[in-house]
């Protein structure tokens, strides 16, 4: 029999949104402490998009990023750069069985499960000096993650 163990951690939560306001794609990003790896952890960025009209389900995938940057430039390469963005710090605290795939975590909230928003942005569009529009979320999304790298949950 699986064991299930109470899992808590702090994830960004970064949502694009289409024109109807609804979710597009969006991202939770983690910060897995590794004494093993020579930068002290790395983040895994977990993706999720609504099923398309057009194209179906979507599968949810994970990539493994090793620094701030890496994981900055990602966000902006597989989100609209005219799409309004929202990031959010949370903490997840629930039940997670973990034990066939060590980065699984069961991001569908049951009764047992629960993720607390600690503090959320959202960035409407802007004009830049050309008159293209755009969503500046990607200092606020470095500093936290820098959050992510100087914290743990107790």
């Amino acid at each position: 029999m699986p064991h299930i163990f109470r899992t808590q951690f702090l994830y960004v939560l970064v949502t694009e949104r289409d024109d109807d306001k609804k979710i597009d794609t969006s991202l939770r990003i983690v910060y897995w402490q590794d004494d093993y790896d020579p930068n002290g952890g790395y983040f895994i960025v977990y993706g999720q998009r609504p099923p398309s009209l057009k194209t179906g389900e979507f599968n949810p995938y994970r990539v493994r990023c090793s620094t701030i940057e890496q994981v900055a430039h990602f966000a902006r390469r597989v989100v609209s750069s005219d799409s309004e963005i929202s990031v959010e710090l949370h903490q997840f605290d629930g039940l997670n069985d973990d034990t066939e795939d060590a980065l699984n975590v069961d991001w569908e909230n049951t009764a047992e499960n629960g993720s607390s928003e600690l503090v959320a942005f959202d960035f409407p569009l802007v004009l830049d000096k050309n008159g293209k529009s755009y969503s500046p979320f990607r200092p606020s999304l470095r500093k936290l993650l820098k959050a992510l790298t100087e914290s743990e949950t107790v």
